[in-house]
């Protein structure tokens, strides 16, 4: 007796055999799909925490240009008696819009395949009030083959004394 329970086994086993990879085949398409869309999902989160780091560092490199620009027409700056108060602010402008156009001429490159851009988008620097400046320029920070612009403005206050 105990010579067919043994041969009865083995259809049962061929059967669970079977079953088991069945069920690998159906389960494993899915769970493999999933990881990697969480591994597509990652490599684009990162691309885009990338842009935005380079994005922030193009602007503190804006504002350091725009504050630099303002110190070194500061202190360059001359002013003649008989000059009206427009004339003086106008002057002041076109030296500053001067100055930052050198300070912001050089992109920032950091390796290869990542680098910022700083330009100055402002035609001609543009005045809010009598003595209210604006100034708008463009951020371009490239990761890799994703690219991203931004377009922003600071506005600095001309105070003639």
């Amino acid at each position: 007796m105990c010579i067919r329970s043994a041969k009865n086994q083995r259809g049962y086993a061929l059967l669970l055999v079977l079953l088991i990879i069945v069920l690998v085949g159906v389960a494993a398409p899915p769970i493999i799909a999933n990881a990697i869309n969480v591994v597509s999902q990652n490599q684009q989160t990162e691309e885009q925490i990338q842009l935005d780091h380079l994005e922030e560092m193009g602007t503190v490199y804006a504002d350091a240009a725009i504050d630099e620009a303002r110190r070194v027409t500061t202190a360059g700056f001359e002013v003649d008696g008989d000059q009206s108060v427009q004339d003086i602010i106008d002057e002041y402008k076109d030296d500053f819009a001067s100055n930052l156009d050198e300070f912001l001429s050089e992109d920032i490159v950091l390796d290869e395949g990542r680098s910022v851009s700083v330009s100055d988008t402002s035609n001609e620097t543009e005045a809010e009030g009598e003595n209210e400046l604006v100034i708008a320029f463009e951020i371009t920070a490239v990761n890799g083959e994703a690219e991203r612009t931004v377009e922003k403005s600071r506005s600095i206050t001309i105070t003639v004394e």
